[in-house]
């Protein structure tokens, strides 16, 4: 006699399939290297940054753990430059320097 609890046949020690997510990985290098550049607009870089670092943290467990680890890096380097770009002209801004530099003769 069948059991009537299964009765759609599904083994119980099914495992759902592992999502690997070398897109993720991927895409986290791509938008960090492009966060670099961009870090001299500040809100460009520091918005690239974030979403690099997100994407490489999702990653870091794909397959492409490497290119992860360096998304997130550089993803890191991006956004601390893009604050220290938003520092630099703030203070340009306050100080009315007009020729850009740090040291006034």
């Amino acid at each position: 006699m069948m059991n009537s609890k299964r009765s759609n046949n599904t083994n119980p020690y099914y495992a759902a399939p592992v999502v690997d997510r070398k897109g993720n990985a991927v895409a986290s290098l791509v938008l960090s290297i492009l966060s670099i550049p961009a870090s001299t607009i500040p809100i460009l870089g520091i918005i690239l940054g974030i979403i690099g670092l997100i994407t490489g943290i999702l990653s870091i467990k794909s397959s492409r753990k490497a290119m992860a680890i360096i998304g997130i890096i550089l993803s890191t380097i991006g956004i601390l430059s893009a604050f220290a770009f938003w520092i630099y002209n703030f203070y340009l801004i306050i100080t009315g320097n007009k020729d850009n530099s740090l040291i006034s003769a």
